[in-house]
């Protein structure tokens, strides 16, 4: 009775104002506003000024507008927190929108951030991707691999992804503070919302993939292959479940933008959305440490000193910036509450970090062939060539070294996948007399003298010579093909017969 009573006094203090306000001209702005505040706040919200009016030592009268916008229950937010506890979600909007105009609270704005952000990343990440084709296209006989359309797909993924959070996110008060907003923009936000976060789950995904099948052409031995296309079924599995997981996680599907409304909160359900986002950043950081691990574990056994050892490190570390880049976001995801009714506000560090996250991985997956173009444009840059030049010229056979000769038929190169065939009879001296296999019309023999070391499969300079075109980490076509012209073949005799 006494909390009515309060409440119908105010409303008389409010009616009794109406006549001086015609009759002062002076002061009819203000009481005017003061007026107004008064007859549009919602009533739950009056209630809570009267709790706290009874509440402090000083009280103010509701009308008076200076004295409540400076006491201790605005400065500490009890009245917000009374607004939003036994008010609907628009009446506790809409007491806040109107708290915010009368007491002249400063308006946020950052919706420019992400604007910026997103505009400068893409920039970025589009250069990076059109500068791994033009090497592709400079390099002869270069092939477009799985990992190239993997940074492809992550390219084609993000433009849409960007482009809906600067024109629905940004456009539907992503930056601002959520009371600002006309009811229809916060539903719209929640539609951008829910398209940019399973747009982002998918392309962490592809982004993964780009990496593991790069180093699916880097490394040939069996063991590592098979680390690595385990690391492609789980990378699907995550991208996979997360996808659906996001599309489906409020039932009905629109729910998802539609629940912030008060007459929307019986008619569907949505699983725990911070243990959604939580758990993918968790799991995406995990997996990103395993796929760093891989190439790392085989750095030991490269044929390098350890210089060069140490630069093949760096390159492989380079994807330590995108696991960074998901611990930051990870951490914004955690200290802003998803909860919050305050969602366009604290949802944009999020959306600023999972934009740097994903443009940050397509430049990291490009940056291997940005040496490769830097040669074919500039020339040579020391960096891994010379220890790969010296991985191909022949070495000579120290004393005490098992030789092995050919003995004739077929022989494959295990270093570069080449098949010789050539019959072989030996002679004295140490010395070999090859003659063609076909019999008929004319025959060429050649006697040589030649010493033989094969290349051992664990040769990692050679290895990775070889993927010196497609992978960027070695010199040009053109270099490759004069290093390997030389030999130690000595011609002694030729002679054709009929």
């Amino acid at each position: 009775m006494r909390r009515t009573a309060w409440l119908a006094g105010l409303m008389f203090a409010m009616a009794a104002m109406i006549s001086p306000v015609s009759a002062q001209n002076a002061s009819s702005n203000g009481q005017s506003g003061e007026m107004d505040f008064l007859v549009r706040m919602p009533n739950c919200a009056l209630q809570c000024f009267l709790e706290m009016r009874a509440a402090q030592e000083a009280p103010c009268d509701p009308e008076d507008l200076d004295c409540l916008c400076q006491s201790a229950a605005f400065g500490n937010n009890a009245v917000t927190s009374c607004v939003v506890r036994t008010c609907s979600t628009k009446e506790s909007l809409l007491a806040r929108n109107l708290i915010s105009t009368a007491c002249k609270l400063p308006v946020r704005d950052h919706s420019q951030t992400y604007t910026i952000v997103a505009i400068v990343f893409c920039v970025f990440s589009g250069l990076a991707v059109l500068q791994r084709f033009m090497a592709k296209l400079l390099v002869v006989d270069a092939t477009i691999g799985m990992d190239d359309y993997m940074v492809l797909l992550a390219a084609a993924i993000q433009a849409p992804m960007a482009a809906i959070g600067v024109e629905m996110g940004v456009a539907n008060g992503l930056g601002r503070d959520i009371w600002t907003l006309e009811f229809h923009q916060i539903t719209r936000f929640g539609y951008a919302l829910y398209i940019f976060t399973n747009l982002y789950f998918a392309n962490i995904a592809v982004i993964k993939l780009a990496f593991v099948f790069f180093y699916l052409r880097v490394f040939p031995k069996r063991n590592v292959r098979r680390y690595l296309w385990a690391t492609v079924a789980l990378v699907v599995c995550f991208g996979t479940a997360f996808v659906v997981a996001g599309i489906f996680q409020c039932t009905p599907i629109s729910y998802y933008w539609t629940r912030w409304k008060e007459e929307a909160t019986d008619h569907g359900h949505c699983v725990d959305v911070s243990a959604l986002a939580w758990a993918n950043g968790a799991i995406s950081i995990g997996i990103d440490l395993w796929m760093i691990a891989i190439p790392l574990s085989q750095v030991h056994n490269l044929n390098l000193d350890w210089k060069k050892k140490a630069e093949v490190a760096f390159m492989f570390c380079v994807g330590l910036f995108v696991t960074v880049m998901a611990c930051i976001r990870l951490e914004s995801l955690i200290s802003n509450d998803v909860h919050s009714p305050n969602a366009t506000w604290v949802k944009q560090e999020v959306a600023i970090w999972s934009t740097i996250e994903v443009n940050v991985g397509i430049i990291c997956a490009c940056l291997p062939s940005l040496r490769t173009l830097v040669v074919l444009l500039f020339g040579r840059i020391p960096l891994l060539s010379s220890s790969f030049q010296r991985a191909q010229r022949p070495r000579p056979v120290q004393d005490g070294d098992d030789e092995k000769r050919i003995k004739g038929g077929f022989r494959k190169s295990k270093a570069f996948g080449t098949i010789s065939r050539s019959i072989a009879e030996p002679v004295e001296g140490g010395r070999s007399r090859s003659r063609a296999a076909n019999e008929r019309g004319i025959r060429m023999e050649t006697e040589v003298a030649v010493e033989f070391e094969t290349m051992s499969a664990e040769d990692d300079e050679a290895r990775l010579m070889k993927r010196d075109a497609e992978l960027g980490l070695a010199l040009s076509h053109s270099a490759l093909s004069h290093d390997s012209s030389s030999s130690n073949s000595l011609d002694k005799h030729k002679e054709i017969r009929p």
